[in-house]
């Protein structure tokens, strides 16, 4: 499931979200439109928040539909 999908079906907005995860709106936001991508630390908090229904493989697909795993997205996300 997606960070969007679980967003939408339990009715949580991004400030919600921010709070629970100690970050801000605005980084949430970030994440859903694909600007930035959140931290292995924030991964971890975000699939205990969302009681496992949202974990790393998870969130790089909804970033990027064609890759797999975070590390495939970071590969092509990170400068050089």
């Amino acid at each position: 499931m997606t960070l969007s999908e679980w967003m939408t079906q339990t009715g949580t907005t991004q400030s919600v979200l921010a709070r629970s995860l100690k970050t801000t709106r605005d980084t949430v936001r970030r994440w859903l439109d694909g600007g930035c991508l959140p931290s292995k630390r924030m991964l971890l908090r975000l699939a205990k928040v969302t009681g496992g229904n949202v974990c790393e493989a998870d969130f790089a697909l909804d970033v990027h539909p064609t890759v797999s795993t975070l590390e495939d997205v970071m590969a092509r996300t990170t400068p050089r």
